[in-house]
């Protein structure tokens, strides 16, 4: 992988954080300034604007929820085991 590409990827996982907590409308530019540790033009080098950005945090954030789903239904052939296993990736009691 290359630097830019290790770069955008950093972005990504550090601006998924704020998004997560903030929310998109609550979220700013100076919010992922501080957390990324970029100026906002390293930022904006990378995406072309907070929306494109946004997006790509939404494909990072449903890539790790499929994953997570995916192993919590390996081996769970029964549908109330599937059930449970859905409800525990999703923060269900005993989590």
């Amino acid at each position: 992988m290359k630097k830019g590409e290790r770069t955008r990827r950093a972005i990504v996982e550090k601006a998924a954080r704020v998004f997560n907590t903030k929310g998109y409308f609550g979220s700013s530019m100076n919010d992922l300034v501080r957390e990324t540790g970029l100026e906002k033009g390293g930022i904006y080098n990378h995406f072309a604007s907070k929306e494109e950005l946004a997006l790509e945090v939404f494909d990072y954030a449903t890539a790790l929820m499929r994953g997570r789903f995916s192993s919590a239904l390996e081996d769970r052939e029964r549908a109330l085991e599937r059930l449970f296993a859905v409800v525990e990736v999703l923060g269900g009691p005993g989590r």
